[in-house]
This record gives C-alpha cells, structure tokens and sequence, in this order.
C-alpha cells in the first residue's frame, strides 16, 4: 500500500480494509481528479456519496495527521480537496494513481497537448470529447 503515509497510526491489519473503502469510494463515485499542486489533490466525487466520503475522510483524518481534507457539496458535485505537506507529495501520486485505476479515469494528455487544463483533466474511457470538455469545466477549465 505505497499510499499510506508512514506517521499512519491505523494498524497494519486494517489498513487493507481501509483501502478496500477507498476503493469502493473511487468506484463509484470519483468523476474527476486534477493535481492543482504536487502537495494537492482534488476530486470530483458524485453527491450521494458524501454522507460515505465524510465518514471516510472522518475516519482517514484520525489515523493520517499528514492529509488535510476540504469538503465542498455542490448541487452536482462533491469536491474533495486533499492537501499533505511537500515531503509527502508522493503520498499523493500514489493515491491518485490508485484513484484513476479504480475509476477508469485516464487523461487527455496524450490527446491535447495544446491546453494545460486538459493535462490534469480525467475522464471516463469511451466518453466523446464533448464529455471531456463538460468534465474539465467541472474543475474550471473550461
């Protein structure tokens, strides 16, 4: 589990469980993610899921003092800002990566190297570009 930060006080034969409920959350619900910063990660969860990523996150925060989580509901979106200090950056990488395999998120780097926001921008495979555009907006590219 290189995602887990190494001050993580939850006991080593939970923390599959734990990564089991992420992996649910990243499922089913994560619609986006974008790395603002190296230090920071935002996702783009569907709404029914928040009473599920509060306890999470609740839950996350009292084992891993090294994430600062921000959760904004929107009407169409819940946005989940992921903040670690610098040295722990790679924390990070390796949770996002998680994510987009979970989610079948992929990235339009490859696609439309002209535009920065369409490097951070995720997208579900197979949707049309029309999507990916819609998504991106989502995160305030558009």
């Amino acid at each position: 589990m290189s995602w887990v930060p190494t001050g993580c006080t939850l006991p080593t034969t939970q923390q599959p469980l734990r990564v089991a409920e992420f992996d649910t959350l990243f499922t089913t619900a994560l619609r986006h993610l974008s790395r603002p910063a190296p230090h920071r990660l935002q996702l783009l969860l569907d709404p029914k899921a928040e009473q599920l990523t509060r306890e999470l996150v609740a839950k996350e925060t009292a084992c891993c003092s090294v994430f600062a989580f921000t959760l904004t509901a929107q009407a169409d979106v819940l946005q989940v800002d992921i903040e670690v200090p610098d040295t722990s950056a790679s924390v990070l990488d390796a949770l996002a990566a998680r994510a987009t395999r979970r989610a079948g998120l992929a990235t339009d780097q490859e696609n439309h190297p002209r535009d920065r926001c369409a490097f951070s921008a995720g997208v579900r495979r197979g949707r049309g570009v029309r999507d990916r555009w819609r998504l991106a907006g989502l995160a305030g590219c558009a």
